[in-house]
């Protein structure tokens, strides 16, 4: 069984249908979509694990080989969601270091 690991340390099922989803939402056809799950399915079969940023490297390869304009789209949500996340992640560090959590136990 192999196992997705996300960018917040979240440990998921690899789930191939997850892969059509976001394929066809970038443009892509039923048919190419599920030749592009059916690709990375076979590129990860033999692992355990794989962090969710190689499998989405790993689908931009597969997608471009199939449908150039629907790669774009999906490389550049990817890169979108990507910026948001460092972000916020940046973003939160940030406030940490201005507000340090103080533990609740301390104003009782």
């Amino acid at each position: 069984m192999v196992r997705v690991k996300k960018r917040d340390g979240e440990i998921e099922e690899y789930v191939d249908s997850k892969i059509v989803t976001s394929v066809r939402r970038a443009g892509a056809s039923d048919k190419e979509a599920a030749r592009v799950a059916k690709a990375v399915s076979r590129k990860v079969a033999h692992k355990r694990v794989v962090t969710s940023d190689a499998l989405s490297d790993m689908v931009a390869a597969s997608l471009l080989k199939v449908n150039k304009s629907a790669a774009g789209n999906y490389i550049k949500f990817r890169d979108v969601k990507l910026l948001l996340y460092r972000w916020k992640e940046s973003a939160d560090r940030g406030l940490d270091f201005l507000f340090p959590r103080v533990p609740i136990e301390r104003y009782k």
